[in-house]
Order: C-alpha cells, then sequence, then structure tokens
C-alpha cells in the first residue's frame, strides 16, 4: 500500500480532475458550479483555450515584459465567472487536501512537486471489448498543459480571484513546471501542447533539488516568477 502522504497527494489530483479534466469530469458524480455538468465542462473548455491564448501572448514578448496583466483579448462574462469559479473551486479542493495551506504551503508543494516530478503516477488495467487488456497511467500530468497552472493563477490575480491563494500557490506552480519539463521532456523536442511527452525515470529530480527549487521559488517576487514561467514554458513547451 502506499505511504499516507502518496494516497493524500493522488486523492488530491483525483479530486480536481473530477472537477475539471474535459475526459473524466462527464463521468464524475461531485457537484459542479453550473446548471449542468455539460455547461460546466464547456465553460472549463472555453477557459482553457483562453489560457493557451494568453501564455502564446506572454512568451511572444521578452520575459522582462510579460507581466502579469499581458495583451490579451478581454474575456466576456462568461469567462471571467467561470475564472472566479474555478479559483474559488481549487482553494476549497486545495484545503480539503490541506487544511493547513493558509498558513504552511508544504504538503501542498511536496505534493505538486511530486506529481510534476512523475512520482505518483500509477498503472491500472481496463479490460477491451475484443477481449483482452489496456494498460493506462494515471496521475502524472497530461502534457505541456502543465504550464496553465501557473498561467490560470496569474488570471486569477488579474481579477483578484482568491488572490491569497494564487500568491501563495504560484510559486509552486512555477517550480514544478521545471520538474515537469525536465522528466517529461528533456533532452527530447519541446512537448507540444496536448502531448503527454516521453517519461524518463533518469531525469527525475532529487529531494535536494526539490528542496533547492522550492527555496529559490520561494524567494522570488511575483515579477520574478513570471519571468522564471516565461523562461520555463520557452525551453519546454511548443505553444
Amino acid at each position: 500500500m502506499p505511504d499516507d502522504t502518496t494516497t493524500r497527494a493522488r486523492r488530491y489530483f483525483a479530486d480536481i480532475e473530477a472537477h475539471f479534466d474535459l475526459l473524466l469530469s462527464p463521468f464524475s458524480a461531485v457537484p459542479v458550479p453550473a446548471p449542468t455538468r455539460a455547461e460546466w465542462v464547456a465553460a472549463v473548455h472555453e477557459l482553457m483555450l483562453v489560457l493557451l491564448e494568453r501564455l502564446r501572448r506572454r512568451v511572444g514578448v521578452p520575459a522582462s515584459d510579460a507581466g502579469v496583466a499581458i495583451a490579451a483579448p478581454p474575456l466576456t462574462a462568461r469567462q471571467r465567472a467561470t475564472a472566479r469559479a474555478t479559483a474559488t473551486l481549487l482553494r476549497a479542493i486545495t484545503l480539503r487536501a490541506f487544511p493547513e495551506f493558509d498558513v504552511d504551503t508544504t504538503r501542498f508543494a511536496d505534493a505538486m512537486e511530486r506529481y510534476a516530478n512523475g512520482e505518483l503516477r500509477w498503472f491500472y488495467d481496463v479490460p477491451l471489448d475484443a477481449g483482452g487488456r489496456a494498460r493506462f497511467v494515471a496521475c502524472e500530468p497530461d502534457s505541456s498543459y502543465h504550464a496553465l497552472w501557473a498561467e490560470f493563477a496569474l488570471l486569477a490575480l488579474e481579477l483578484s480571484a482568491e488572490p491569497e491563494f494564487q500568491r501563495r500557490s504560484l510559486p509552486t506552480y512555477v517550480e514544478s513546471m521545471q520538474l515537469y519539463g525536465e522528466v517529461y521532456v528533456g533532452a527530447q523536442p519541446k512537448a507540444a501542447v496536448g502531448s503527454r511527452g516521453w517519461f524518463d525515470t533518469t531525469r527525475q529530480a532529487s529531494p535536494i533539488l526539490k528542496e533547492l527549487l522550492r527555496c529559490e521559488c520561494g524567494a522570488m517576487g511575483l515579477d520574478a516568477l513570471v519571468a522564471r514561467h516565461v523562461v520555463l514554458v520557452r525551453r519546454y513547451c511548443a505553444v
């Protein structure tokens, strides 16, 4: 059996997927902040497209000019409402898993680091109608969409949507992008958005390196975190 830390971390990301994953959420029974589940899934998909466009615009300018607010099309009322609902829901999910988050982000950061570093991934088999079984992997970054964690936090800060939560989580999101990039992209060609990439266990970060990166990003101000975010996206993602 996995240790309690691993179980808690996996449950955290399973909870997030049940609410936000475009493939899994339609089959989940968890409550969503929309009249119907179909409407919520459509709204989340629309928000993801907004975040991708913002990300492309952000990496298209010098890192020193890629501030929190960027020149992007104004959000519609529905997109703003979805972003605010997402911020509120993500904070609630995080506090369920890590009740101490508002005063201590250590366990949250550890979970995100392990997720990005490929330490939480596990395999399961599914029987096929034609016979045999297919093997799938769960609880790992879907793709270079991992960059959208930080991009969403920056958008939420613009909207003043759970701003303290965003400020406390952003250093971890930025740090985890470097962990993801090394283990899932590494020396391979940049991972296109939506592409799963290549998992390479030999490139996983050590506990010491994770701690160093956590301290480094934790000491950064907002402008420095945005600049690091841009550098990492350019290094690891084809956007």
